[in-house]
């Protein structure tokens, strides 16, 4: 089994910053998405870096089809 290291939430929301601000999101964005990611890793069970970047790609994603449906 593979494990991956807890972060802390403050540690797991940094992360999840780090990445949609890669994807070029502005921090109000961001802010938003806040109570989501920790809903997020509440269902997938740990606040671990793997876990961050599922989640922002995930939300990414779906800006980009909402996007591309007008």
């Amino acid at each position: 089994q593979v494990t991956f290291y807890s972060f802390n939430q403050q540690e797991y929301l940094n992360l999840i910053q780090s990445w949609l601000t890669r994807f070029g999101w502005s921090a109000d964005d961001i802010a938003q998405q806040e109570r989501l990611a920790l809903q997020w890793a509440t269902q997938k069970g740990n606040r671990s870096g793997r876990v961050a970047m599922q989640f922002a790609k995930h939300v990414a994603g779906q800006r980009l089809l909402q996007q591309a449906q007008g």
